[in-house]
């Protein structure tokens, strides 16, 4: 946009020499290819070799053609804002040729224009590349927050998992704890290791076929073990077996 808007007062500024010369259709079709030259230097897709041959094309032209001198400072716009010190200053002795043979005030106007067109592209240049340097940071710090942010995610990730094995230390910690007290009074209760485990199966709501399926035994089996640990604690059902199991620690 900011192109456009210089290229429009440029424009104008050429076109101050028409009050100087006649309007004629030689001026006219200059006119028309100085916009098309310049509009071409827009394209982005278009090669630079034809967007700078086309360019000096028109300065070459210039040096034969009077009436199109009047449109130089349109097309050494794009010959300014160049990023090449050659392409920058290479327009310098082509434009002082084609200006030798003008009008003191022609030659004035046209010089001025020419010189609000120098300062207006390297103006416009210089935002530009002020536009890129800003754009290449964003895009920086934008990596970077993502960077960050991805960071962030695993070490809430592993914060998670730390506390989940800390809970799950802490629980079988406690279960080796429970299942040491209660042992040791079972055992001072006269209990057998596998009495012991059938208690422990009882308390976690095994019914007999799950405590026989869990220990390789047969329901008869875990039915004698059941009678034998109420007779030895002198209890009445297994309700109170699981009372006593979780009371023991």
């Amino acid at each position: 946009m900011d192109r456009l808007i210089d290229k429009a007062l440029i424009v104008l500024c050429c076109f101050a020499a028409l009050l100087l010369s006649p309007l004629t259709v030689a001026f006219v079709a200059c006119f028309l290819v100085a916009v098309i030259v310049t509009a071409l230097s827009e394209i982005a897709s278009a090669p630079p070799w034809l967007r700078l041959g086309c360019t000096f094309a028109y300065l070459c032209a210039a040096l034969f053609i009077p009436v199109a001198v009047a449109f130089i400072p349109l097309v050494i716009y794009d010959c300014v804002k160049s990023e090449s010190w050659a392409v920058r200053l290479g327009w310098i002795p082509m434009v002082a040729l084609a200006l030798r043979a003008l009008k003191p005030e022609a030659l004035i106007i046209l010089v001025l224009a020419c010189a609000i067109s120098a300062v207006l592209a390297r103006k416009t240049a210089r935002l530009d590349s002020e536009l890129v340097t800003h754009n290449e940071q964003s895009d920086e710090l934008r990596g970077y927050s993502l960077t960050l942010a991805n960071k962030n995610r695993r070490l809430k990730e592993e914060q998670v998992f730390e506390v989940q094995r800390a809970r799950q230390s802490e629980r079988e910690s406690l279960a080796r704890k429970i299942h040491d007290d209660v042992g040791k009074r079972a055992r001072s209760d006269g209990l057998t290791q596998r009495e012991f485990e059938v208690v422990e199966r009882i308390a976690q709501g095994y019914d007999n076929k799950e405590i026989a399926a869990e220990l390789f035994m047969s329901e008869g089996t875990v039915r004698n073990h059941v009678s034998t640990i109420l007779q030895k604690l002198s209890l009445k059902n297994r309700t109170q077996l699981a009372r006593y199991y979780y009371q023991a620690w």
